[in-house]
């Protein structure tokens, strides 16, 4: 590979690349899109008075599966709590993969509270949702349908 001389600019001025092959990340470039990319799996508590919330922004987590032994009592609601400080844009990801017996909203808990959305008691419907954080509230982004 040939050097690039640009007339009038030093090479001591021109960024270094610090990765081993052209094209690959540097290693700073690298730590960042592993931290940005990387989806940590939260827990959701167990349903008290048909209630449960969680705290992605809190804990970090940026997807929560129902445990396989979740069982619903009656129809129940799942708050996402707005606490914590989460990335504007920040993609929460809700899964489940088993007969709730009841419905299950989700439920945003910044300013804008209400329903974001709702998971059937079946099996028959989505089997999860995407929300992404706005900056104040979390938001409806799509649901996942299929296998999770």
């Amino acid at each position: 590979m040939a050097d690039i001389i640009i007339p009038g600019i030093p090479a001591s001025a021109l960024p270094l690349a610090t990765a081993a092959s052209p094209g690959a990340q540097s290693a700073v470039d690298k730590a960042k899109s592993d931290t940005q990319d990387k989806i940590s799996t939260g827990t959701v508590p167990a349903f008290v008075a048909n209630a449960a919330t969680i705290a992605p922004g809190t804990d970090r987590a940026s997807r929560y599966a129902l445990a396989s032994t979740v069982t619903l009592a009656a129809a129940s609601a799942l708050t996402v709590a707005t606490t914590g400080t989460p990335s504007v844009g920040n993609k929460l990801i809700m899964v489940y993969a088993l007969a709730l017996g009841y419905t299950l909203s989700i439920v945003n808990g910044g300013p804008a509270a209400g329903t974001v959305a709702t998971f059937g008691a079946t099996l028959t419907g989505p089997k999860g949702v995407v929300l992404y954080w706005d900056g104040t509230n979390y938001v409806f982004s799509s649901y996942i349908e299929g296998a999770v």
